[in-house]
């Protein structure tokens, strides 16, 4: 519900466990309609479980990873492009080929990783 504004909070909702919220069309067009739903509150009562310490350890993981991983060429990249290394390479080339690599690598993950969830993760609506 985007452009709705959610009226109170957990401590002011309704007796009944209702949350009303306003709706107003992103086009400017008319008032705004309320909609009145138990949804917002039924989420706020929910314990937090370890699931979702799962799920924060892993993204927290991943982030780090993928920092990690951009410092570690940033760092390799002074020293492949020095004379003596063994590779007649400039310091902005090494930076554009991994560059270029992180991308591709990306796209590539993207695409396995988006298929692999579509055909085993994803439960049919039917």
């Amino acid at each position: 519900m985007s452009g709705g504004t959610r009226r109170g909070s957990l401590d002011e909702e309704e007796p009944d466990g209702q949350c009303e919220c306003e709706c107003r069309n992103p086009g400017g067009g008319g008032g705004g309609r309320t909609i009145t739903s138990s949804i917002p509150a039924r989420l706020d009562r929910l314990p937090w479980s370890r699931w979702h310490w799962t799920i924060v350890i892993g993204l927290g993981t991943v982030w780090i990873l993928d920092g990690l991983e951009v410092t570690v060429v940033g760092n390799i990249a002074g020293r492949l492009s020095e004379p003596g290394s063994g590779l007649p390479i400039s310091s902005g080339q090494v930076t554009g080929i991994a560059a270029a690599l992180y991308v591709a690598g990306a796209c590539v993950g993207a695409l396995f990783w988006g298929h692999l969830t579509d055909r085993y993760g994803r439960k049919s609506s039917s």
